[in-house]
Order: C-alpha cells, then structure tokens, then sequence
C-alpha cells in the first residue's frame, strides 16, 4: 500500500501537464476597448476605418489588461476594423507597411 500511493499521485500529476498550451508571450495579443484579441496568420484585404493605435507593448503579463496594448506590437502599430466584420469580434494589424493581419476576440 505504501508503494502504491506514490505511484498513482505521480501518474495523476504527470496527467495534468500540458504541453500543447503555448506561453502568454508566444501568443500575439492585443487588449482593444477592454477585449483581448489573439492575431492570426490570416491576411485581410478590406480594411474599413482606422481604429487607433497600440500604446503599450509589454511582454508582462499584467500589463496586458491596459487597453490598447499589445505583448508583440510596437506603440505606434496601426488597428484597424475590417469591411463586413464588427470590430467587437475581429480587427485588423497592419504589419510591414502594406500587410494586415485579423485578430479575433476571445470574448
């Protein structure tokens, strides 16, 4: 019985390791109007109006909870909403002068 404790506590605890969860700072976010977005590879090609810009990039955690920031984009990055889409619900990144990229809410 002594034996058997430790083995099952150290199946169970191995159990609950994710892997595939990737770090807060390997994801690209933006907290937008107090919604946070998560930017994917896909390109948008209608934006609509200019939204504002990032003023905070920070790679901590906590301070991703500010609006209008971002743990990958620089200050100064452009948003954008995109033709046919509420801005609630997914935003477009201009990246490299000409290329937008949407980023969906998670709300």
């Amino acid at each position: 019985m002594k034996f058997l404790f430790p083995v099952v506590f150290l199946v169970a605890l191995t159990g609950c390791v994710r892997s595939d969860v990737q770090s807060f700072a390997s994801n690209k976010m933006i907290n937008w109007e107090n919604r946070v977005y998560m930017v994917t590879d896909q390109q948008v090609k209608n934006t609509d109006k200019l939204l504002g810009t990032i003023k905070l990039k920070s790679d901590k955690e906590k301070d991703l909870n500010a609006n209008y920031s971002s743990n990958f984009y620089s200050v100064g990055t452009a948003v954008y909403s995109i033709v046919g889409l509420d801005y609630k619900d997914s935003i477009a990144i201009q990246e490299d002068g000409d290329k937008y990229f949407k980023a969906n809410s998670n709300k």
